[in-house]
């Protein structure tokens, strides 16, 4: 499944004409023409546009599976108000559109990776795409670099008709979220499970039981989502990761301001 850019000319220009499906990106926003994905019309005159001011980071099309994303750097506000089109979360974009979630986040991860992982890491050469699938290969030492995935763990605890809720110091906006925290080489996910839990609020947990997954390209995460028991501890806090962790009954939860849809949100609500 190999990757073009904009830099493979005449190639890409073709590779464009057969896509089924174009994202425009910025942050982790996702640009809408009319409440729907722009068309090739469109696309092409905003990706021009964007050419012109030298906004546009990146831009990428991939075979077989047939997209085409760009990625800005910052909202051109003509763009806010005319035709009807206007940038809103791509989380919300997923969570109304889940036919069209799985294309549109693989076009986020890759664009994210692709303009992130420029020079290879061993000899510091220009990477390319390769030819036959989706990767950057060296020119010069033929290492070669695939999309990553970093594996993250999250988790809903509960006590009886209790709930674990915690505020983390490194979130964009003040909400209540699950323990959650990125897995370390040589442990399983479980192992992953108990370890975060302990270091950000010293608890000892039980019945650690997998209940689903979920792709989360912001930027690169797989998010592995689990349910466990309080078994023993009270709360002591890692002071520079959480801010909050309070116990909730079931029936009076906080206003939860996040994604509906989002791993955390699911987990909460019971909807894995």
């Amino acid at each position: 499944m190999p990757i073009l850019d904009q830099t493979n000319g005449a190639e890409f220009a073709q590779a464009q004409k057969a896509c089924a499906a174009r994202y425009i990106f910025c942050d982790r926003d996702i640009l809408l023409v009319g409440g729907t994905l722009p068309d090739k019309d469109f696309y092409d005159a905003f990706v021009a546009a964007q050419k012109g001011g030298a906004n546009l980071a990146c831009q990428i099309v991939e075979l077989p599976q047939n997209y085409l994303a760009a990625k800005i750097s910052r909202k051109p506000e003509i763009f806010q108000v005319k035709n009807g089109a206007a940038f809103v979360p791509l989380r919300d974009f997923c969570y109304q559109n889940p036919e069209q979630a799985k294309m549109a986040l693989r076009a986020k991860g890759v664009l994210f990776w692709r303009d992130t992982y420029r020079h290879c890491p061993k000899c510091g050469a220009l990477f390319q795409n390769d030819k036959a699938e989706t990767a950057l290969v060296c020119p010069s030492c033929s290492f070669k670099l695939y999309p990553r995935i970093e594996p993250c763990v999250i988790v809903l605890i509960s006590r009886g008709d209790e709930v674990l809720l915690v505020k983390n110091k490194r979130a964009t906006r003040d909400f209540y979220s699950c323990v959650a925290g990125f897995m370390e080489l040589g442990e399983s996910a479980v192992e992953a499970v108990r370890r975060e839990v302990k270091e950000e609020v010293g608890l000892e947990i039980k019945n650690i039981k997998p209940v689903g997954s979920q792709s989360w390209p912001f930027p690169d995460q797989l998010m592995l989502a689990f349910t466990a028991d309080w078994q023993s501890g009270d709360l002591v806090l890692q002071e520079e990761e959480i801010a909050e962790a309070r116990w909730f009954k079931r029936d009076a939860l906080p206003p939860l301001d996040m994604i509906r849809g989002s791993v955390a949100w699911n987990l909460i609500n019971g909807k894995f």
